[in-house]
């Protein structure tokens, strides 16, 4: 067990990070979100911990968090990163990138996920944007085309 001075500088980390930080069971319930996570997701930190990650999963992500969490759980990924949105207190859809390990304790035994969640919604948004663009661009040039053999 880690003396109190030790955990210090990850507790700091974890109260102060940038990112969104959660520990969660094997089970998929909350034990711990820091700040930054609930700040995104719009909720205070305490009233998500013991929810379960589909409580917070826009249903139709659901499918592969589900089959991901799965397959770390069988051993095919210690890791993995998907995009995907949570719910906002709102209700309003948030997109993040989900970065999940599985901690092992010292038998090697799974333990618990470590997520890291990152807000995306900005980057989703600014490729949203471009492909419509994209598409209009395209709509001109073929009407130009079609004027130009009339």
């Amino acid at each position: 067990m880690h003396s109190p001075s030790h955990d210090a500088p990850y507790r700091h980390i974890f109260e102060h990070a940038g990112s969104g930080i959660a520990r969660l069971s094997l089970k998929g319930r909350f034990l711990e979100v820091n700040p930054r996570l609930a700040a995104l997701l719009g909720r205070p930190a305490d009233s998500l911990v013991g929810l379960h990650v589909q409580d917070l999963t826009h249903p139709d992500d659901w499918p592969v968090s589900q089959a991901q969490i799965q397959a770390a759980l069988q051993g095919h990924a210690e890791r993995y990163t998907l995009e995907k949105r949570y719910l906002h207190a709102s209700q309003a859809p948030v997109w993040v990138a989900v970065t999940v390990s599985l901690w092992r304790d010292e038998q090697g035994e799974p333990r618990e996920f470590l997520t890291i969640v990152e807000d995306i919604g900005e980057r989703r948004r600014a490729q949203e944007a471009l492909a419509s663009a994209q598409a209009a661009e395209r709509a001109s040039k073929a009407k130009t085309e079609f004027l130009s053999r009339m």
